[in-house]
């Protein structure tokens, strides 16, 4: 605001007012000098507030010259006058408005804001014309055009336009204050507003006191006082204010890294975090705008950066968050790192204000999955072992007794051969003693086939046990082949430990499951074996197979009369690898059998206590 255009200076500033002066031309420039080397990232209202600073700091600097120049020197003066009144009084409302707006938006003005600097800018074209018209004195027709401007209308207009300017500014501040409804948002509102209103008042009350009309060094303390309220605003109650530093402290230090961008794609803010990791490799410059088509940057930045900008254009016409994961080889060479990228949509007020962007570093992550997935396979790959081992055992000792009956039976055969041949020519050795021999041969012959028919299914129910160790095959196969197949192969272990086995249920004879049988026959092999480990140390050994068909599953338990299952045990059971046999067991039997129930064949395992005993089964859908 300007109490006078250009006011005329009949006597030089008071010493007071050369000194004060000169200490605050001292403070902007440490003020300039401290604000561009603390940081490469100046926000928008600490760098609209620096271009103030240099404004005014041009502004004062040619008051102080003008007590070095006399009077006399007209030009010199008239040139010094205009650089007081155009840097001060002329772009002060419009920077004062801008961070306003930047303080309101949180940073986030667009650029086309900035278009309102070619009021100020227009202003001082014509002001410049209007004093130098007699330059163009030779060309009629613009000399004619510039003698409209003797009147200065244009300065009357534009003061109008800076009244506007402070009083939205004032306006803003505090319905801002109010909507965050903060002692420390209204402290600010009030000294900013009052900083805008200074230059309002010199103008009001110059208009009525002839004493203060055209005094600038009364003008230029109104300024001061404004640019210190504005001060006090930006760095005094910012600093004051706890939870924005505390909230930008911690962003800092959070293991993932972050970046701002604007709706134009230009780099608002960053955290410690991206600045340590991921600064250097993407190339990006605070202040500007993601750069697409540079050809100095490598073909995996060029791929990054590609890839970002097309989730941003996904973010930005969906309206929602985009994430995808990708894997980065930093700077060094050396290593290379594994992202979950996430690009978000900010708004402001309902509409797009930028964007916000996470890279979450997963490579420990996905490091430890794939120890814990290895760890996870030796486990499996051990208790497969096992069970290999435990089948073998089972197939030997199952074999010994048939091959020791066919032992039995050849040797019977052998005798009974040996009598026949010694028998030949003996008159006492009548037909009939001969047909009592064949009838002999037959009986073991007989029993021969038996044992043999026994080796048969038992060699084609571990042969089918050893293929699931090593693929699985997917078929049709009946309930009943399942449990025959167990019974088989439990044989040993089951009378090895004194226990019985007992198949119970109701179900369709002709009923069929699709699926990998063989996994189905090692989990309820898996139930049978914990049920038997369960009845060690107790007299009743019985063990009961329980299979019901519902309406559209089946369920197959066992059931075991030995100790119920403690609470913790049942509410981890399936969901953890645990175990009631101590260092004797892993707990990975059920933990694995619960995820083939459920990846294979759609269904749940589950257990519950009886009043003797314990039942754990699985259900599964029938298809």
């Amino acid at each position: 605001m300007k109490a006078d255009f250009l006011p005329a200076i009949d006597t030089p500033i008071s010493d007071v007012s050369f000194f004060i002066f000169i200490e605050i031309i001292l403070g902007l420039l440490i003020h300039i000098c401290i604000t561009l080397s603390k940081s490469r990232k100046i926000g928008t209202v600490n760098l609209y507030f620096l271009f103030m600073c240099f404004f005014y700091l041009c502004g004062l600097g040619s008051m102080v010259f003008m007590r070095f120049v006399p009077n006399s020197d007209v030009g010199t003066m008239k040139i010094l006058k205009r650089i007081l009144t155009q840097t001060i009084s002329v772009y002060a409302p419009i920077f004062t408005f801008l961070i306003v707006q930047s303080i309101v938006l949180n940073n986030c003005v667009s650029k086309w804001m900035n278009l309102i600097f070619i009021i100020p800018t227009t202003e001082t074209v014509l002001v410049l014309l209007n004093d130098y018209k007699e330059l163009f004195v030779s060309y009629d027709k613009l000399y004619s055009f510039l003698s409209l401007l003797d009147s200065e209308w244009y300065m009357y207009v534009y003061e109008a336009a800076s009244v506007i300017f402070l009083l939205v500014s004032a306006i803003l501040l505090f319905v801002f204050a109010g909507r965050r409804n903060s002692k420390n948002a209204w402290y600010q509102a009030l000294i900013m507003g009052i900083g805008s209103l200074i230059p309002i008042a010199i103008t009001i009350v110059s208009a009525y006191v002839p004493e203060i009309k055209g005094n600038i060094t009364i003008n230029n303390y109104g300024y001061i006082a404004q640019m210190l309220c504005l001060y006090i605003g930006i760095y005094g109650f910012h600093a004051l204010d706890l939870v924005p530093n505390a909230t930008k402290y911690i962003l800092n230090w959070i293991g993932d890294g972050y970046v701002i961008l604007d709706t134009g794609l230009k780099l608002i803010d960053y955290n410690h975090t991206f600045e340590c990791s991921l600064e250097q490799f993407c190339s990006f410059t605070y202040n500007k705008p993601i750069d697409r088509k540079n050809d100095e940057k490598s073909t995996q930045v060029k791929a990054f950066i590609s890839k970002l900008c097309e989730a941003i254009e996904k973010s930005r016409s969906n309206k929602t968050p985009v994430s995808y994961e990708q894997s980065i080889m930093l700077p060094d060479g050396n290593s290379k790192h594994s992202y979950v990228i996430e690009v978000s949509p900010l708004e402001i007020e309902k509409r797009l204000g930028g964007f916000v962007i996470l890279f979450k570093d997963i490579t420990e992550i996905k490091k430890n999955l794939e120890e814990i997935q290895q760890s996870k396979e030796q486990l499996m790959e051990r208790d497969r072992l096992a069970m290999l081992g435990q089948m073998a055992a089972g197939f030997a000792h199952n074999l010994k007794t048939p091959i020791m009956s066919i032992a039995g039976a050849t040797s019977a055969v052998d005798a009974l051969a040996q009598e026949i041949s010694e028998s030949v020519g003996d008159p006492e050795i009548t037909p009939e003693d001969y047909r009592d021999i064949v009838n002999e041969l037959y009986d073991w012959t007989g029993k021969i086939r038996t044992s043999c028919s026994y080796m048969s299914d038992i060699i084609s129910a571990i042969k089918g046990q050893a293929a699931n160790a090593v693929f699985s095959e997917e078929r049709e196969f009946s309930v009943r082949e399942v449990t025959k197949y167990s019974e088989t192969l439990m044989r040993h272990e089951l009378t090895k430990n004194g226990c019985t086995l007992e198949f119970v249920g109701t179900y369709d004879s002709n009923l069929t499951l699709v699926g990998d049988m063989n996994c189905l026959t090692q989990i309820l092999n898996n139930l049978i074996s914990n049920a038997i480990d369960a009845l060690k140390k107790t007299e009743d050994k019985r063990i009961t197979v329980k299979t019901e068909q519902l309406r559209d599953c089946l369920k197959i338990s066992v059931i075991d009369y030995g100790p119920s299952l403690s609470p913790l045990v049942r509410e981890k059971l399936f969901k953890e690898m645990i175990t009631t046999k101590g260092i004797k067991g892993t707990g990975l039997g059920l933990y694995i059998s619960s995820t083939i129930i459920h990846g294979k064949f759609g269904g749940e395992m589950w257990a519950s206590d009886m009043e003797e005993g314990c039942e754990i089964g699985f259900t599964i859908p029938i298809k």
